[in-house]
């Protein structure tokens, strides 16, 4: 039998390794590894101590038969066999760690080439996940290494440890309030702020990974900007010149990096919110709470994604390649429980740890689902139909390709696969899932949007003109009818005053001299001068008696701002603050159409409330349901031109306004200014819901221990359903109802 030309070549062969490839020495429990860095295409291969010394000896002067000989007498019984240096052979070649004339079957391997499917990843992942390198930023960073690198010392990390106790020291002294400034962190009226913040923070965080690399040594060949959807920006840096770091606590230290400098920054930020007064300066702190350490928490510090964490893991653990690693059993398993392939091996490398690597696997891609759906519905709401429309596209893409992909796989009939046992398996899955959703019953809690009402709520508002030279309370104090409030000075309006005085003197002596005289006609009219000069005198007086605020009534004040109001002019009408009477507030409730025949009409139902900013759950019943819906917006705080969760447009026809229950117009009228953040042009253009909802009142039942409710807080209930319903037709009707949302949202909402 002739001999495999193949082999032969290979056999016959003097290949050469390329002339740039570094190689570094690290140690994995123990046993000696090597790294082999390609700084030309920018990757970290690692390889054992025998494929190290078969690599080494590649210098274009030996032929394998020879290298296979030397490695045997050199290993022994850790000896590679023909085999297992054939695959490391075809292993470099395919890396381009060769030198291509050195072997006849590069010209083979060249032509094959545009057969395998290229790296870069491309198509719709290429648009969700866009990235723009901007160049090497080698030389900065070695600079700011220069000037902060003593920030990954010994010592100042121990101080780092002692700020990061004091921080969460004060976050759990403070941990009410705290939630409360986190929440109104979070809100919309203040995410361009945060947007800022973050975008800030991710450019130190990318500062600190470079920092860390190039205090041991490193190269960082390039950064950029990564946009997640095209709205989300990202930075990185390839501080991948890490992984040929001998140590092990080095590579950790450059994968922490970025973390370590985000939470050190959200310590001095808290430490800076806790000890600051209400204003500008602790609102900034609150965003950089938010960002610097919840954001970076559940995504840099999460191993199930490809961040810092994954690779603190991955190295903590030994385990390369951990992700990648953790799909192939995932898909290992999923052969063996659906299409029940009989001795299946494991994946190569998983052997050790295949436990670890399953539960990492099953985990991470239970995870990628729930991300892929958050991107796909954050790209529903994005570019009006077109956005919705692309994200049907890629789920009914991504599950005709899976589709695809598995009955090739099972025509293909390899690894033992039988066809009649793999469909028998995959219909019973079907048969379970199907049975499930048809014949498992729910009892669906549905959540609507409430905000917190005082319906005797008293606004002041601003009656003269005037500069504001006195602010005599502040928010959350309980005041008493008459009770000093503001204090406004407004010098023209006071000497108007005393002109209308000294005018009205002038003319009751002119009156007084023409009775004297006996000239009646020009008396009677002088006299009614007089009466209409007393009538300007007192309405003046009364305006500008109004310069100092008074409470009208007792109760409780809500003030919308207080930083930077001493010292502005105010104009008339603008609202000061709101007294809210001494009563338990009433819960304004927005209930869609389809929640309301879930609830069935049960009013003796306890409903539980969430508001955001808040960390307790507080109880309540519901006492009324209107009769009707409504396309009027209950309340100013839940418009989504507000900051709210119900989306508005402008309303068409305000003729039907005052029939509309209880969105009525004193409800905008009372409340608008008080909750908008935009100016008078904003705030008077009329509103309606998109679509019609129904208004429902509740009672809270126990306020004990609970901070003073303010007017406009606003979150979520959640109501208990008084029928069950099949999840098959649950879930069928809530995607139904987000999809129709989606569509009408993109055909007839209108900028406000």
């Amino acid at each position: 039998m002739d001999s495999d030309h193949a082999v032969r070549e290979w056999s016959i062969s003097r290949p050469r390794l390329r002339g740039d490839l570094r190689f570094h020495f690290q140690q994995d429990k123990g046993k000696p590894i090597y790294v082999i860095e390609d700084l030309a295409n920018r990757k970290y291969l690692q390889v054992g101590l025998p494929e190290y010394q078969l690599i080494r000896g590649l210098d274009g002067t030996k032929t394998v038969a020879t290298l296979l000989a030397e490695n045997a007498g050199r290993q022994r019984d850790e000896a590679l066999s023909e085999s297992e240096m054939m695959s490391v052979l075809r292993w470099l070649l395919d890396q381009h760690l060769l030198e291509p004339e050195s072997l006849d079957q590069s010209k083979r391997r060249h032509r094959e080439a545009p057969k395998k499917k290229p790296d870069k990843q491309g198509g719709i992942m290429g648009v969700l996940f866009y990235r723009q390198p901007m160049g090497s930023p080698d030389r900065f960073l070695g600079i700011m290494a220069k000037w902060f690198g003593w920030s990954f010392s010994k010592p100042f990390f121990l101080l780092w440890v002692v700020l990061i106790l004091v921080g969460a020291y004060l976050g759990f002294e403070n941990g009410q309030r705290l939630l409360k400034a986190l929440g109104a962190a979070v809100m919309p009226s203040s995410w361009v702020i945060l947007a800022l913040v973050f975008i800030g923070l991710k450019i130190l965080h990318e500062i600190g990974h470079g920092i860390a690399a190039k205090r041991y040594g490193g190269v960082i060949p390039e950064w950029g900007i990564q946009l997640i959807v095209l709205i989300t920006p990202l930075t990185y840096v390839d501080a991948s010149s890490s992984w040929s770091f001998p140590s092990r606590w080095h590579r950790l230290a450059v994968a922490a990096a970025g973390m370590y400098v985000e939470l050190g920054l959200a310590a001095i930020a808290l430490t800076v919110w806790t000890f600051s007064d209400p204003g500008w300066v602790q609102s900034l702190a609150a965003n950089v709470v938010v960002s610097a350490s919840v954001v970076t928490l559940l995504f840099n510090a999460n191993p199930l994604m490809r961040f810092d964490g994954y690779y603190m893991l991955s190295d903590a653990t030994g385990i390369k390649n951990l992700s990648g690693k953790g799909m192939m059993m995932l898909q290992w398993l999923a052969k063996k429980i659906f299409l029940g392939i009989q001795h299946l091996p494991l994946p190569k490398g998983t052997r050790k740890h295949r436990w670890f690597i399953g539960a990492y696997g099953i985990a991470a891609g239970i995870w990628r689902v729930l991300l892929m759906t958050g991107i796909l519905l954050i790209l529903a709401a994005m570019f009006k139909g077109v956005g919705l429309l692309l994200a049907i596209a890629v789920v009914i893409g991504s599950t005709c390709v899976g589709i695809v992909k598995m009955f090739r796989f099972l025509l293909a009939r390899e690894q033992g696969v039988r066809m009649g046992a793999a469909l028998s398996r995959i219909g019973l899955a079907v048969l379970i899932a199907a049975a499930i959703l048809f014949f498992w019953k729910i009892q669906p809690a549905p959540k609507a949007p409430a905000v917190v009402n005082y319906p005797e709520k008293t606004i002041l508002r601003v009656d003269c003109p005037g500069e504001v030279v006195g602010i005599h309370v502040k928010n959350g104090d309980v005041v008493k009818e008459g009770q000093k409030l503001f204090t406004l000075a407004n010098i023209e309006e006071e000497k108007l005053v005393e002109k209308l005085d000294v005018e009205l003197k002038y003319a009751e002596l002119q009156s007084r001299e023409l009775l004297a005289i006996d000239e009646f006609p020009t008396y009677q009219a002088q006299m009614k001068r007089v009466e209409g000069l007393k009538e300007r005198l007192a309405s003046q007086k009364e305006k500008v008696e109004s310069l100092v605020v008074c409470a009208p009534v007792s109760g409780r004040v809500h003030l919308r701002e207080t930083d930077g109001l001493e010292g502005r002019f105010l104009e008339t009408g603008r609202d000061l603050l709101i007294i809210l009477p001494k009563v338990v507030p009433t819960v304004l409730i927005s209930v869609s159409q389809d929640d309301l025949r879930e609830l069935d009409g049960n009013l003796s139902r306890e409903i539980s409330l969430r508001l955001n900013g808040r960390s307790e759950e507080l109880l309540a019943s519901l006492t009324r349901i209107e009769s009707r819906a409504t396309t009027g917006v209950p309340h100013s705080a839940l418009s989504a031109s507000f900051g709210g969760p119900l989306s508005v447009r402008r309303d068409i026809d305000r003729s039907e306004e005052r029939e509309r229950g209880l969105a009525r117009e004193r409800f905008q009228q009372e409340s608008l200014n008080h909750f908008s953040r935009l100016g008078d042009a904003q705030s008077a253009i009329p509103q309606e819901l998109i679509r019609a909802r129904f208004a429902a009142y509740a009672e809270l039942s126990d306020l004990e221990g609970v901070e003073t409710l303010r007017e406009g807080e606003w979150g979520f209930v959640k109501m208990s359903a008084a029928r069950e319903i099949r999840l098959g037709k649950w879930l069928y009707d809530h995607v139904h109802r987000a999809l129709l949302e989606k569509f009408e949202k993109t055909q007839e909402a209108t900028p406000i």
